[in-house]
């Protein structure tokens, strides 16, 4: 005959059993994990069950998807770009050139980073492309036009991150309101 538990005992495993399928399960770019915890902690009625779905809205699942296969894509392109052979190549890069060739590449890291912590890393794009136009037309003197392909391709997954952010801290605004 198996031993039974008190019922204090089985509330406590049932909410940690909730909250271990809650981590596993998340997303990942989720900032819910955090209120969860808070909540089952702070929760006055330990009976009552924790409800298990985290419920992510659809369109912020399609647009962060979007988002994540178009910056492979446009990372892999520019690196295509950067490392193809040019047997007339003008020799060394200029000092200048390089910088400005990292800001682009701290713009497309930044498109890895909101992969995990999409805010940050889509105001980190949108902020190194910005920075690296002010840095062009001050380093340079100028400004060419055909640098908006730049932004054509680097701005969007940036801002569909930032987009994917927001609707899903309404959701779950909205969801807390709503339990709360």
């Amino acid at each position: 005959m198996e031993p039974t538990r008190p019922a204090a005992a089985n509330r406590v495993l049932d909410t940690i059993e909730e909250l271990a399928g809650r981590l596993i399960s998340r997303p990942l770019a989720s900032r819910a994990v955090p209120q969860v915890v808070e909540d089952a902690i702070s929760s006055p009625k330990r009976s009552v069950a924790i409800s298990t779905s985290y419920a992510v809205p659809q369109s912020a699942k399609i647009l962060r998807w979007i988002a994540r296969i178009w910056s492979i894509l446009v990372t892999a392109f520019l690196l295509l770009i950067f490392f193809e052979p040019d047997s007339g190549g003008p020799g060394p890069i200029a000092t200048v050139d390089v910088f400005l060739l990292s800001l682009t590449g701290l713009a497309l890291l930044g498109l890895f980073v909101a992969w995990r912590w999409e805010l940050v890393g889509g105001i980190f794009t949108l902020a190194m492309l910005l920075i690296r136009e002010l840095a062009w037309v001050i380093l340079k003197g100028d400004w060419l036009v055909g640098f908006l392909i730049l932004w054509l391709l680097i701005a969007p997954p940036a801002i569909l991150f930032l987009v994917a952010c927001r609707l899903e801290k309404k959701a779950s605004k909205s969801r807390h309101d709503a339990a709360g």
